[in-house]
């Protein structure tokens, strides 16, 4: 989003977002959290990163110099994409309630 390279866990909300080639997503496996481990943790599950795979991701990274191949990096999320995304769908709220009032 800020036109930097990511490294995350491939589990959970962040995937939706984290997509080659911006992202380099993290091998994991599911481990059971024990009792009290976090409030209302009973039946939850935590996604262990694979460290060596992460530093296997990081060591790619550097060696193959990605870094400099992100300066058009994320542009759905720009803040001209995510604007236009935002007053589009504040035209649908609005025409939607205009059309519930005009039914009445």
């Amino acid at each position: 989003m800020l036109g930097l390279h990511v490294i995350a866990t491939g589990y959970s909300g962040n995937v939706d977002f984290c997509q080659s080639p911006y992202a380099d997503l993290v091998n994991y496996r599911l481990i059971k959290l024990k009792k009290r481990q976090y409030p209302h943790s009973e039946g939850q599950v935590w996604a262990d990163p694979d460290i060596n795979h992460a530093a296997e991701l990081m060591r790619r990274f550097v060696l193959e110099k990605r870094a400099n191949r992100h300066h058009h990096a994320w542009p759905e999320f720009s803040a001209v994409a995510v604007g236009q995304r935002y007053k589009t769908r504040l035209e649908t709220i609005y025409n939607e309630q205009i059309r519930t009032l005009t039914d009445r």
